[in-house]
C-alpha cells in the first residue's frame, strides 16, 4: 500500500503592525518676526520629534527653505524639513519674517471701541510695505475677533492699505470669514506722533474706531 507523503508548510507573517513614525515640529522663538532692513535674521531654532512605536526621538538633520533677502523689504516663509527613520520627509508650518525698510511698518498695539459701545484692546497688528505706498495689514478691525474674543486668527479680517505721502490712508482690500465688504472713513490718516487712526465700517452693520500704536 502506498500512502501519499503529505507536507505541512507554513510561512511566517510579516509583521504588518509595525508603525510608521510621525514628527511633530515646535517653531522656537517669534512668529512672526518683523525686523529692520539690513539686519541679519537670527534663527531661533526649532525642534523635530519623531513620535514611533511609543518612544520619542528628537531629529537633528533639519533643513531650512527660504528665498529670505535681508537687505530687501517684504514678508518671508521659513519651513522646516527633516527626513524621519522611515525615510519620510516632514515639513513645518511656515515662520513668517517681515523685513522693513520705511518708518510706518511694524508692530502695532490696538485700542478699539466697536460701535461706540465696546471698548477692547489687542496686540500684535502687522503693517508692513509690500509696493511704493501700498501696505499689508494683518488686521483690519484691530483683533476684535482673532484676539480680543479669542476666536484665532482665522477670524482677522486682514487687507491691503493705501498710504499717501501726507499720512492720508485708504482702503483697497480685505477679507472676513463672513464675507461682507468693508471701507474705512475719509479722515484715516497716519498721525504726526506716528498712530494711525482710521474707522473700519463693516457692511455687516458695525463701524470699528481704530488707534494703532507701534511697539
Amino acid at each position: 500500500m502506498v500512502f501519499p507523503l503529505l507536507f505541512s508548510c507554513e510561512k511566517e507573517s510579516e509583521d504588518l503592525s509595525k508603525e510608521v513614525g510621525i514628527v511633530e515640529f515646535t517653531i522656537n522663538g517669534d512668529n512672526p518676526v518683523v525686523q529692520k532692513s539690513g539686519i541679519e535674521f537670527v534663527e531661533p531654532g526649532v525642534t523635530a520629534i519623531e513620535i514611533k512605536n511609543g518612544d520619542t526621538t528628537e531629529l537633528t538633520d533639519i533643513k531650512t527653505i527660504t528665498s529670505f533677502d535681508k537687505d530687501l523689504g517684504g514678508a518671508y516663509d521659513f519651513q522646516y524639513s527633516v527626513v524621519s527613520s522611515d525615510g519620510i520627509t516632514y515639513y513645518s508650518d511656515n515662520r513668517t519674517v517681515i523685513v522693513y525698510d520705511d518708518e510706518i511698518s511694524g508692530v502695532y498695539n490696538c485700542v478699539g471701541v466697536r460701535n461706540g459701545t465696546t471698548d477692547y484692546s489687542a496686540e500684535g497688528i502687522l503693517i508692513y510695505k509690500i509696493a511704493d505706498g501700498i501696505y499689508k495689514i494683518s488686521d483690519w478691525i484691530g483683533g476684535f475677533y482673532a484676539t480680543f474674543y479669542d476666536y484665532g486668527p482665522g477670524y482677522a479680517f486682514p487687507g491691503n492699505m493705501k498710504i499717501a505721502g501726507s499720512g492720508a490712508i485708504s482702503y483697497k482690500s480685505h477679507s472676513d470669514p463672513w464675507g461682507y465688504a468693508g471701507d474705512i472713513n475719509e479722515e484715516a490718516t497716519v498721525n504726526a506722533d506716528g498712530t494711525i487712526s482710521y474707522v473700519f465700517q463693516w457692511a455687516a452693520g458695525y463701524d470699528f474706531d481704530i488707534v494703532l500704536t507701534k511697539q
